[in-house]
């Protein structure tokens, strides 16, 4: 083994009926991180990386909080970037979420790692939305798909399984 990252996403609901999806991000490696001097930096084995991404979300998808922390780098100036992240606050999570997320953070205003949670733990928020949704619901059926999915990837779009399993609209059938 020679590098091993893995992300993990939890979306929670609030009791104040905002959603809240905290990310993680860990790097470990299998060989020993170190500078140019050879100096060991982070042994193998250990943490090489280990960041942390938090938004809070409403009902629009509009992000109203957002922090992020550093707790493992083999720099301790990568501790400084969390504050970056609080430019989240005020986007909403949809079509063209990412670019604008990522022009906030490009270069040296933000921490690559720490920008690589940004998507993960968007799709998680709206993951978690949906299943809010549901629930509150009480599993009553839906009219239509959540979260403009209709034509967002092959399986939802427009005459495809999914987007017929899930809404009302009937299935165009062929002439032969």
């Amino acid at each position: 083994m020679i590098h091993t990252r893995q992300v993990t996403c939890k979306g929670y609901l609030r009791d104040d009926g905002l959603f809240e999806v905290e990310g993680h991000l860990e790097d470990v490696r299998g060989v020993d991180c170190m500078d140019k001097r050879r100096v060991v930096l982070v042994p193998a084995g250990e943490t090489l990386h280990g960041m942390r991404l938090r938004i809070t979300v409403d009902e629009e998808m509009r992000i109203v909080e957002a922090g992020a922390r550093t707790e493992h780098s083999p720099h301790g100036e990568c501790r400084s970037a969390g504050k970056a992240y609080a430019a989240l606050e005020g986007l909403v999570i949809g079509p063209g979420f990412l670019a604008a997320a990522r022009e906030r953070f490009r270069g040296v205003q933000g921490c690559t790692h720490l920008t690589e949670l940004v998507g993960p733990v968007a799709t998680t928020a709206i993951q978690t939305a949906i299943s809010a949704r549901e629930q509150q619901a009480g599993q009553v059926e839906q009219k239509g798909p959540q979260m403009s999915l209709v034509d967002s990837c092959v399986a939802w779009r427009r005459g495809g399984e999914a987007f017929h399993a899930h809404t009302d609209e009937k299935q165009e059938v062929e002439q032969s």
